[in-house]
């Protein structure tokens, strides 16, 4: 369970996207998804990942990953972090 409302529905919305666009009906067949608690940041695989971005969703920003472990196949990570305005 995502215990972050605005998050949970944020991946139900790409969620039904995804299904629609890849033509399936469970996340078993594409990938899925991983969510890091901010105290979990050396767990979080950037180096491995084919792509880091920041994502603000709600107002509340997400360090957003995505690892690829086959052709088919990926790990969708996001975790909270602070993030200082300058």
């Amino acid at each position: 369970m995502i215990p972050q409302e605005h998050l949970r529905e944020y991946l139900l919305r790409k969620t039904k996207a995804m299904f629609a666009e890849y033509g399936v009906d469970s996340m078993d067949s594409i990938g899925c998804y991983l969510i890091f608690n901010e105290d979990e940041f050396s767990q979080f695989p950037m180096s491995a990942s084919e792509f880091v971005e920041i994502d603000i969703i709600e107002e509340t920003a997400y360090l957003h990953g995505v690892q690829i472990l086959s052709d088919d196949y990926a790990e969708d990570i996001y975790m909270p972090i602070g993030v200082v305005q300058c």
